[in-house]
């Protein structure tokens, strides 16, 4: 499912209860990367997906906002990490 509206607020939004829901039945790894400040997208929905399960990995990238985060290079550096090097060159190449 997509997520068809996201919260600014700090509530957590029924589309991200309804991921978290997927999130748990998921059965493979999940990298969540946002930025604590981000002004448009609560954090508090970052934490909520990731607290689905072990599987998933919540990364904060502190001082990104919502836009820097899509070309900051820590961002690239934890998507490396995570899938490799066939990931990220599609990722830069966007």
């Amino acid at each position: 499912a997509v997520i068809k509206s996201i919260s600014r607020t700090p509530r957590i939004t029924q589309e991200v209860i309804e991921m978290g829901e997927q999130l748990k039945r998921f059965d493979g790894e999940v990298l969540v990367l946002h930025a604590p400040d981000d002004a448009e997208v609560a954090f508090g929905d970052a934490q909520a997906m990731a607290g689905a399960g072990n599987h998933v990995r919540l990364v904060p990238m502190p001082g990104l906002g919502h836009r820097r985060i899509i070309s900051d290079q820590r961002v690239f550096a934890e998507l490396r990490e995570f899938g490799g090097a066939d990931m990220i060159a599609s990722a830069e190449a966007a």
